[in-house]
This record gives C-alpha cells, sequence and structure tokens, in this order.
C-alpha cells in the first residue's frame, strides 16, 4: 500500500504531465492548422498563376519560391512543449519536434515538412532556374474535351480531300486540264458544271483558315459546344459542295446555309475565350 503523501506527489505528477500534453497537442494542432491553411493558400496562387500568362508567372514563381522557403524555416524554428516542465523549447533541425519524458532519456519523433510543398517548392526552384539559362518551357493545358476539337478539324481536312479528288475527276470528265482553273463555257458544253464543281471546292478553302481559326479558339473555352457547331459546319459543307456540284449554283443553299450559322456560333465561342481571358489576370 503506498501512504499517502506519495499517492499525492504521483498524482501531482500526472496531473502536470497530462495537462503538459494537451498543451502540447492545442499548440502542435494550431500550428499545422496554420501550415495546413498557408498549403492550401499556396496551391490555389499557384493553379492561379498557371493559369495567366508565361510573364506573370515568371514573377510569381520567384515569390513563390521565396514564399515556401519561409515556411519551411517556420515549419522548421517552429517551438513545442517540454512535456516534463510544460516550457516551451525550440525545435532541433534533425528531429522538429521533441518530446522529454524523463530526465536520463529523450525520445524524439520526426515530424517532416509536408511533401506537397516540397514538391511545389522544387517545381518553383526548376522553373527559375530554366528561366535563367533561356530555356523555360510553359505547359499549355488543354481541357480534355479538347480532343474531339482536334478529330473535327481532322474531319474537315479529310473532306477537303475528297472534294479535291471530285474535282480531279471532274477535269477528266469535261476534259479541263490543268493549269485552267475554271472552265471557258462558251468553248465546252460541259464548262458550267465543272465550274460549278470547282467553285463548291474552292469556296470550301477559302473559309478553311478562318474555321480552323474559330474552332481552336472556341474550343478552349467550349469544347463540347464547338464540337457540335464543328460538326454541323462539316455536314453543311458536304451538302454545300453537292448541292452546288450538280449545276445548278442555287442548290448549294438548300442546306448548305447551315454551314455560316455553325461559323457565326463558333465566332461566339472565340470572343467568350477572348473575353475570358482579358478578365484572368493582369494584361501586362
Amino acid at each position: 500500500m503506498w501512504k499517502e503523501d506519495e499517492k499525492g506527489i504521483m498524482l501531482e505528477y500526472l496531473k502536470k504531465n497530462g495537462e503538459a500534453i494537451e498543451l502540447f497537442k492545442k499548440r502542435y494542432d494550431e500550428k499545422f492548422g496554420e501550415i495546413n491553411l498557408k498549403m492550401q493558400k499556396i496551391e490555389v496562387a499557384f493553379n492561379k498563376i498557371m493559369e495567366n500568362s508565361v510573364d506573370m508567372l515568371r514573377v510569381s514563381t520567384t515569390n513563390m519560391s521565396v514564399m515556401l522557403d519561409r515556411l519551411e524555416k517556420m515549419h522548421n524554428d517552429r517551438k513545442f512543449v517540454d512535456l516534463e516542465t510544460g516550457v516551451g523549447v525550440s525545435s532541433s533541425k534533425d528531429f522538429p519536434c521533441t518530446m522529454r519524458r524523463t530526465k536520463q532519456s529523450t525520445k524524439a519523433m520526426k515530424v517532416p515538412f509536408p511533401q506537397d510543398l516540397l514538391d511545389l517548392k522544387e517545381v518553383a526552384k526548376t522553373m527559375m532556374m530554366l528561366e535563367k539559362e533561356g530555356g523555360l518551357t510553359i505547359a499549355i493545358m488543354f481541357p480534355p474535351a479538347f480532343g474531339l476539337i482536334a478529330l473535327v478539324a481532322v474531319a474537315y481536312s479529310m473532306l477537303n480531300v475528297w472534294m479535291a479528288m471530285q474535282v480531279g475527276m471532274a477535269r477528266k470528265r469535261y476534259n479541263v486540264p490543268y493549269p485552267t482553273m475554271y472552265a471557258d463555257e462558251n468553248k465546252n458544253k460541259d464548262g458550267k458544271l465543272f465550274n460549278c464543281i470547282q467553285r463548291g471546292h474552292q469556296n470550301s478553302l477559302e473559309v478553311m483558315p478562318m474555321f480552323f481559326v474559330l474552332l481552336t479558339f472556341g474550343g478552349l473555352q467550349h469544347p463540347i459546344v464547338a464540337t457540335v457547331l464543328g460538326v454541323i459546319y462539316c455536314m453543311a459543307r458536304f451538302l454545300y459542295f453537292t448541292g452546288y456540284a450538280t449545276g445548278d449554283p442555287k442548290r448549294r443553299l438548300t442546306y448548305g446555309k447551315f454551314n455560316f450559322l455553325a461559323l457565326v456560333g463558333l465566332l461566339g465561342c472565340s470572343a467568350s475565350f477572348g473575353v475570358r481571358q482579358l478578365f484572368s489576370g493582369p494584361l501586362l
């Protein structure tokens, strides 16, 4: 049986250490709460930086590296509670969190700097190094559905190849040799029919650069909508050509006129992309 005074000493010792543990946990949670909050802010800032221009990215990368250095230093220099005395003690370099249990022995618990922030810091330093060496490369992030835009561009290119083949076969069929662009309708009885076929393809070539530009920029902001409009344009262009190839120019617009509506829609998508870029960050 313990004596009453020995029980009192033991209870007092346990009570004192229990308070120290609670104080340690409270301060530890507070510090890590601050670190996690800063980490979230840095990640949000980094994502925002990647969406802005290259010039802004270069400036912000330097600032971000400084912020991460300060955050790591704060992590390594933070204070914890000595479980025996209840007094705050500075962390060591190798063991950021030291808990003293007795006078004769110490037990250290290593709490590493968050790996996500270390990775982010390494990215910032690498980008700064590449910039100094004149080899900074910026990865452009496309929306996942942008692959559909590429497929629409391929489809329209194949359609133009098919139309070119139709013009080539018409040259042989109606005796219109190269390099004559259009047949003389007064000398060739099938001249008008050939000219309609040639003109159907030529008109598609004339509008193709504008279509590709609007499709690309519109697809960066609205990939699904731009894909649908691109498919409509391709189908309308096919009907425009086949209607023209009948020899009656008016039939080119029966269904082919919808290609102009698709272009207007792509124009709106591209304008939306431009406005969004203007208001996404500083212009310089």
